[in-house]
């Protein structure tokens, strides 16, 4: 299935609307049109219609219209809301803006960002508060750990880095010594394989901390 439309929630927060950069370089690059979400309650849904038209404007950016929608919902629960809408568009994919809080940090000021991630089953492109759009990326990152679980984000990476004409790059960190070229690509090769192009994809490994490593390497 290719990326017909790019999803943008938007709830008028700082991380929301810097989000919708991102969201429009992904609609473009997969030639699909892109639409900004709102969610709200009935009494509210001409404000926010309002409101949500003009942030539309603002961001049209080289004239490509952003289109825009409000959904009423007297529920509460906005992540459910949107995930059930998340499952009804399966040729969506969602660019959602993150706060990129830690676990204790969701814990206590909640993170809809992450319960829609957890719940939707969709694949969802996260935006962080740092990050920004590279004009001329060539590349789509896929970090994998060696787990099964890790590798079950490969299908939708294949076909996402097909709509935006992006190169497969798998990585993975290592934090031990670092072994001989052969046995340190053997795993990353292995799994480029198994992929519909292998040919189309490379690979790299890394060694120390996950965390600082990935960050360093993008």
């Amino acid at each position: 299935m290719t990326t017909s439309n790019v999803i943008i929630p938007v709830d008028f927060s700082e991380v929301s609307i810097g989000a919708i950069e991102c969201g429009r370089w992904v609609a473009a690059r997969a030639k699909a049109s892109a639409e900004l979400l709102a969610v709200t309650t009935p009494r509210y849904a001409n404000v926010t219609d309002a409101a949500l038209r003009s942030l539309a404007a603002e961001h049209a950016g080289d004239g490509t219209p952003l289109r825009n929608r409000v959904i009423t919902t007297d529920d509460d629960d906005v992540e459910g809301v949107l995930v059930r809408e998340a499952l009804a568009n399966g040729g969506s994919l969602w660019c959602v803006g993150s706060h990129g809080r830690t676990a204790l940090g969701e814990l206590l000021f909640g993170s809809v960002s992450a319960d829609l991630i957890r719940n939707a089953e969709v694949p969802i492109v996260v935006v962080g508060p740092h990050a920004e759009t590279r004009a001329n990326g060539e590349v789509l990152a896929v970090a994998l750990d060696g787990s099964d679980l890790a590798e079950t984000i490969l299908p939708a990476a294949v076909r996402i880095a097909a709509d935006l004409g992006l190169r497969l790059r798998l990585l993975q960190v290592g934090t031990g010594p670092v072994p001989d070229d052969a046995n340190d690509t053997a795993y990353l090769a292995g799994v480029a394989r198994t992929l519909p192009h292998p040919e189309h994809a490379d690979y790299d490994t890394l060694h120390g901390n996950a965390d600082d490593e990935l960050i360093g390497y993008v």
